[in-house]
């Protein structure tokens, strides 16, 4: 009876800690990943691009071998030499097998690329309009260039794509062609005047 006893009480603990922190956690401004996100950069395993690369006519087939992972975690604001936790937020990790590049995070502000050489590149801010050019870090800028209604690109028309652009001073720049649940279609890297193009030939995106 007495071990009965303490086990509800440690239950009763339980539940009360587990209450407080959803009170908490419910309390925090939450900030999820659109589903219009989804639509343009989440892809499933299976998924794959062939791309050909315009200077050596290199052929890179990038792929995913296993399931996207998505985590939630605190958005925290630094200020005064503080930490204050002001929300949390879902984040979606992608992982990609080939030369072009090797991974994307995906949070409720965009994507995140990470290329075979380490630079991290945002390719899209869902919430600045085609043409509006602005600096999120004072080395930094984004730019939204175009959206198509149709794109061609090596014979195939590809719907509902959009152009953007990001560069570092002005001896770094991306642009980024793509389209909603076909992925990156295009991207060409400008490092120091020496440009290097990677196009889609074919894909086989799984949402």
């Amino acid at each position: 009876m007495r071990f009965k006893k303490s086990f509800i009480a440690i239950l009763l603990i339980l539940t009360c800690i587990g209450l407080a922190d959803c009170k908490k956690k419910s309390s925090l401004e939450y900030y999820p990943i659109s589903d219009d996100l989804k639509q343009l950069f989440l892809y499933q395993q299976g998924s794959y691009w062939v791309y050909q690369n315009d200077k050596s006519s290199y052929i890179d087939s990038i792929y995913i071998n296993q399931t996207p992972k998505m985590w939630q975690e605190g958005i925290i604001y630094l200020g005064d030499n503080t930490k204050t936790i002001t929300g949390y937020e879902d984040i979606i990790q992608i992982s990609f097998n080939g030369k072009a590049y090797k991974s994307s995070t995906i949070d409720y502000l965009g994507p995140t690329l990470v290329f075979s050489d380490s630079v991290h590149t945002i390719y899209y801010y869902p919430a600045f309009p085609q043409g509006q050019l602005i600096v999120f870090d004072p080395e930094y800028t984004y730019e939204y260039i175009d959206h198509f209604d149709s794109l061609l690109i090596n014979n195939h028309y590809y719907f509902d794509a959009m152009h953007t652009k990001e560069a570092y001073h002005d001896t770094i720049q991306f642009e980024f062609y793509f389209a909603r649940h076909q992925g990156l279609l295009k991207i060409t890297k400008s490092i120091a005047g020496v440009d290097t193009t990677w196009t889609v030939l074919r894909c086989h995106p799984i949402q």
